[in-house]
C-alpha cells in the first residue's frame, strides 16, 4: 500500500474540485512550492504512515497541504498588517480544499483505483477517507521558502494536515 497513491488522489480532487491549476498545485518536497510560483500555490507531501495493534497490521495515512501566499517585500514589523490583508484570502483557499477532501468517499476510491488494490477481502485497501484534523498557524517566510533569489519574495504559509485512509490487514495475509 502506498501513500502515493492517496497524495496523487487528494491533488486530482483539489485541481477539479477547488479548481485548483496544475501550475498553482502539485506534489511538492517538504511542501516547498516551486520558484516561480503565482500569487499562490498549493502544496502536498506525505506526513506519515502510523501503524498499531499486534493481532493485525493497521495503518493510518497522512498528509499535508501547504498553502503559500505570496505577499510582496514586507519589513518583519509589518507582519500585522500583511497578515491581516492577506488572511481572508487564504481563509478562503483552506475552506476549499478542507471541503473537497474531508470525508470524501470519491478521494478513498481513487486512491483504491490508482494502485489497482484487490478488494476489501484482503484488506489491502484504503477502508476510510480523509479527515481534516486541523493545521498549524499562519507563518511567514522569506525567498528561501521556495527556492527564490533576492528579498523581493516574503510568503505567508499554512500547513493543514488530512488523516485517515485506515488499511487493515491480516498479518497472514501481508505482501
Amino acid at each position: 500500500m502506498s501513500i502515493a497513491y492517496l497524495l496523487q488522489a487528494a491533488r486530482d480532487r483539489l485541481r477539479t474540485v477547488v479548481p485548483l491549476s496544475n501550475d498553482r498545485c502539485n506534489l511538492q518536497p517538504g511542501g516547498r512550492p516551486p520558484a516561480r510560483m503565482g500569487e499562490f500555490y498549493v502544496s502536498l507531501d506525505e506526513g506519515r504512515v502510523q501503524g498499531s495493534d499486534r493481532t493485525h497490521l493497521k495503518e493510518i495515512y497522512t498528509i499535508n497541504i501547504w498553502i503559500t501566499k505570496r505577499t510582496g517585500k514586507y519589513p518583519p514589523d509589518k507582519y500585522a498588517e500583511v497578515y491581516l490583508a492577506n488572511a481572508v484570502g487564504l481563509d478562503a483557499i483552506e475552506r476549499k480544499i478542507i471541503a473537497a477532501l474531508h470525508g470524501v468517499q470519491a478521494v478513498r476510491v481513487a486512491a483504491n483505483t490508482l494502485g489497482s488494490l484487490p478488494g476489501a477481502g484482503t484488506g489491502d485497501i484504503f477502508q476510510q477517507p480523509l479527515w481534516y484534523t486541523g493545521r498549524g498557524a499562519t507563518a511567514p517566510a522569506g525567498a528561501e521558502w521556495n527556492g527564490g533569489e533576492g528579498e523581493n519574495n516574503t510568503f505567508l504559509v499554512r500547513l493543514l494536515q488530512f488523516t485517515g485512509g485506515l488499511r487493515v490487514q491480516a498479518l497472514d495475509v501481508i505482501h
